[in-house]
Formats: structure tokens, sequence, C-alpha cells
């Protein structure tokens, strides 16, 4: 499938396997054979489909489905890609992204597995937030949004505010583990939950207490607290205080899910001082940081191709083509949707107000008009 949504991008493809990294011993996605260039995006394509929701629906314990889809569109980022960076294409009369192959295959194409499948969580919740502010449910943007504020992210310290967010939090968890601080704490949820009172107190006393005794009492370097002066951590702040009014939240032992004591209802959400608006900004604040970071790298470029100058944008890896993708999807004219089928749950993309399609596809309605068909039988 080579899909049209307004830019052109060609990945390095071949074939695939799960093998372990030489270095860290860590299973990676390694490519067996160096690959060939195939165009995954163009401008000159009919088809309408969408790589990037294909991918948010892929199965994070299915690594046979994670490799067959590694062979359709290539790995997240082709180091064979990132180094095609010189102006060498003009002067062999080549295509920018088809000198690509004759870059030197120094090593082979490798992507960590986990990262593979942290990559698919996250797409995964940016969608549900879109969704929920779709739908305007506020249960849905927030099951969302508190993975990416508190679950363990390898990210850079200062590409965003929700970023930074994260990072601050994991550093409190982190010092939990660390026996050299608390020898006592080693359940992880005890961690988790110390880590969150904590951030809470500190940023509460960053906003509201004595600069001076602040000050004295923080845990960490104070430039690391100065987006608590900005409404997008006070907001951040503020829902995660009302949410503790009603249920607990802990994590999976993996640190890969956020779990309530009290399940997460709108009848639950009522008995807060949250307000949807309130909800709905943390939601767009959130996606708005992490697409921005995603796309930061892609930029308008000039190229010299097939004798004449012409204007494209410069994506480097799958993963930016695939964020560019749902931006420039996301318009007052559609909206996303979750798959109605209980065992599918993957996200598509319908026209504003279309309330009768509720599937991502004719196999999802096929199945669960047997599915009903069955009930119907059975009564």
């Amino acid at each position: 499938m080579v899909v049209n949504r307004g830019f052109s991008f060609s990945n390095i493809v071949g074939m695939y396997a799960i093998k372990p990294d030489r270095a860290t011993s860590k299973d990676c996605i390694t490519a067996i054979y160096p690959g060939n260039l195939k165009r995954i995006y163009s401008q000159n394509s009919y088809e309408e489909g969408s790589i990037a929701y294909e991918f948010a629906a892929l199965n994070t314990n299915d690594t046979e489905k994670m490799i067959e889809f590694c062979a359709h569109y290539g790995l997240l980022k082709s180091n064979r890609l990132t180094r095609n960076a010189t102006n060498n294409y003009i002067y062999f009369k080549e295509y920018k992204s088809v000198f690509s192959e004759v870059v030197p295959d120094y090593t082979p194409d490798s992507y960590p597995l986990k990262d593979f499948i942290h990559e698919i969580k996250t797409m995964k919740c940016l969608l549900g937030i879109k969704n929920g502010i779709d739908t305007e449910s506020s249960c849905e943007i927030l099951l969302n949004l508190l993975p990416l504020l508190l679950c363990y992210m390898e990210i850079p310290i200062k590409t965003s505010e929700t970023a930074r967010f994260n990072v601050l939090f994991n550093m409190y968890a982190t010092r939990y583990y660390d026996p050299k601080f608390l020898p006592s704490m080693h359940d992880y949820n005890e961690c988790f939950k110390g880590a969150l009172t904590d951030i809470i107190e500190q940023l509460s006393a960053a906003i509201n207490a004595d600069k001076e005794e602040w000050f004295y009492t923080r845990e960490f370097s104070e430039d690391l607290y100065s987006d608590a002066y900005q409404c997008t951590w006070q907001n951040y702040l503020h829902i995660l205080e009302e949410i503790l009014t009603v249920t607990e939240i802990s994590t999976s032992e993996d640190y890969e899910q956020i779990l309530f004591t009290n399940n997460l209802t709108d009848e639950l959400l009522s008995k807060t001082n949250l307000s949807y608006e309130q909800i709905k900004q943390a939601g767009l604040c959130c996606i708005s940081d992490f697409f921005n970071s995603y796309t930061a790298n892609v930029t308008p470029e000039l190229r010299y191709e097939n004798n004449i100058l012409q204007y494209d944008w410069k994506i480097s890896s799958l993963l930016e083509a695939m964020y560019m993708e749902l931006m420039v999807s996301f318009s007052p004219n559609s909206q996303t949707k979750r798959c109605a089928n209980p065992t599918c749950n993957s996200f598509f993309e319908v026209a504003k107000g279309n309330s009768r399609k509720i599937y991502c596809s004719q196999r999802c309605a096929l199945l669960m008009a047997k599915r009903k068909q069955r009930e119907r039988m059975k009564k």
C-alpha cells in the first residue's frame, strides 16, 4: 500500500527477525539483509488507507505481526536513510531517496523490540485522547492521558512540557527504587504511590509555598520545576489531585499500565471538581506536545531531481512519516473513532458527524453481525 497524504516518503524495506543485540543482549527487530528502497507515501498515489492506524492497531504481544508490518513498511528508523544527508545524489543524477540504497550498510538496520512496542502504545494513547476529544468523553481522555504522564518513557528531557513532567515524575519513582535512599521500599506499587504523593506535594509547594522555604526543601535542582508556574503543569497537577480523591492510582509491575482501585467512570468523575473543559485542555496539551516533538525534525526541503528543482518535506524515518500522516489528517471535518468490536479496539477516521460507521473494517462489521446473530439464536 502506497498512501497519499500530501507528501512523499520512501523507506528501506527488507526481511526481519528478532535477534539479541550484540552489545546489550536486548531483543531487536533486525534486518536479515540490507533491503531495498520502497515508496511508502506518495503525492501521486490514489490509496486512502492509513499506515499509522495500522501501526497503532498492532497487538503488542504478537511479534509475528510486528515483523509482518516491518516487512511491508520497514523499520521505524533506518540508519541508511539518516546518513543520506548530503547533496551527493545531485552529482550522480539520482533521486535523493534512491541514493539511500547506495549508502554503505556498515551494520544491519536494527530497532529495539521494547522501543517498538513502546511506540505502538504511545500512538494508541494519543489516538485515544483524540477520540476522547472528538466524542467529548472525559474518561477516554484521562485513561489515555495518565499513562503518558506517569509511565516510564525514554524521552529527551527538554522536548516539551508534557515530556518534562513525565521525566520529573520518573525521577521520583527511580529514587524510591534505589535502595541507597530507601532500602525498605521494595514493592513497585508502594514506590509508584510514594512518587505520586511526593511530586504532588513538591509541585504544590513550588506554586503556593514561600519561595525561599521551598528552595531548601525541594528534591531536585530548581530548573526541573520551572514548568510548575505554567498552565499545563498546574492543570496536570489539579487533575491528579482530584482523581486521587475518588480512587487510588497504581501501576503494573513493568510500569507500562495505569490501574485504579475504582474504575474511572463518568459517575466517579462527577464526584470530583474536574470539568470537561479542564480535561480536554490537558488532552490537547499532551497531543500537541507529542506530535510537535515527533515531527520537530520534519522540515521543507528543496531538491534537484529529474532535471528540475522541486519541493517536498524532509522526512528521515517511518515514525516521523506516520505522525505527519496523522497531523495532516486531523481537521475540523474529520474525527477519530475507536472500533466498536470489543476484540479489536483499532482506531479509524471518519467524517465529522458520521454516526453510522462504527467499525474500522468490513471484517469487524461481519464478525459483530455473526456474534449478534449467535446471541439472538441462544435467546
